[in-house]
């Protein structure tokens, strides 16, 4: 039952934001995360070690808070101090960055924002690891794109694999993730 102000809905029928479905997503992975790396291995075919450590990050402003975590100051001028992902997955051999979509479609500017973090990121923490970029959107979205998409934004090497919101509603059973799964409506 909702509420009268939102036509009888409750607020999680009608938010668009994905930073909501983000944050039950990281609840349904964090303390859980080997399963989740088995599950992307299962299905994209990734290589990543499940043997090895991982912790879940969410909403991770990553260069603003490794400068803050390092002794000298970092030359900040070519990274955004704002730059934040919406979820992340940290080892000590990969860092798997996952940029969710609902409403929204992914842009040029985007992509090339996250090629440039593949490169950066190893300098910044000085170490050579793999990071790796997924893409989470509805499965509507990925289905008009390969039926009408023309710029190539969502192949490789811009993204290691596709996820659909509904993949993950499979996975966990939960029905928000299907109602994220609904929202795109191009």
């Amino acid at each position: 039952m909702g509420f009268t102000y939102l036509d009888g809905k409750n607020w999680v029928d009608v938010t668009r934001e994905e930073r909501l479905f983000c944050l039950y997503l990281y609840w349904d992975i964090k303390d859980k995360e080997k399963e989740f790396v088995l599950w992307l291995n299962e299905n994209w075919d990734l290589g990543l070690s499940v043997d090895d450590n991982w912790e879940a990050g969410y909403e991770v402003c990553f260069y603003r808070d490794i400068q803050k975590l390092r002794k000298e100051p970092l030359d900040l001028s070519r990274y955004s101090r704002k730059r934040t992902f919406d979820l992340c997955l940290f080892s000590e051999n990969a860092i798997i960055i996952i940029e969710a979509k609902v409403q929204q479609m992914f842009n040029k500017r985007e992509i090339q924002k996250f090629q440039k973090d593949r490169v950066n990121i190893p300098k910044i923490i000085g170490k050579n690891l793999d990071v790796l970029v997924l893409a989470l959107a509805s499965s509507v979205y990925f289905s008009n794109y390969r039926r009408y998409g023309r710029n190539n934004i969502l192949s490789k090497p811009n993204f290691d694999a596709l996820i659909t919101w509904k993949q993950i509603g499979e996975m966990y059973r939960r029905n928000i993730y299907l109602e994220a799964d609904r929202k795109y409506k191009k």
